[in-house]
């Protein structure tokens, strides 16, 4: 989420800023959002036998901003 945030604000000229929040204050959705939950596509492409085709997220943010 963070090189997400970091591209757009880029993109848009506006500064960023890290800040946390206590996470007793958040509700249910936020503190999921704010969770460190590496993931990777490893499993899906084994078992199905897949290769992604398309560019990655932030990849393929750039043609918005061009």
């Amino acid at each position: 989420m963070h090189d997400i945030v970091e591209k757009v604000g880029q993109e848009l000229k506006i500064p960023v800023k890290e800040e946390y929040a206590d996470p007793q204050e958040l509700d249910f959705a936020h503190q999921l959002f704010a969770m460190d939950i590496p993931a990777s596509s490893k499993l899906t492409r084994e078992a199905l036998n897949w290769v992604p085709t398309h560019a990655d997220l932030l990849t393929d943010m750039e043609r918005y901003f061009k």
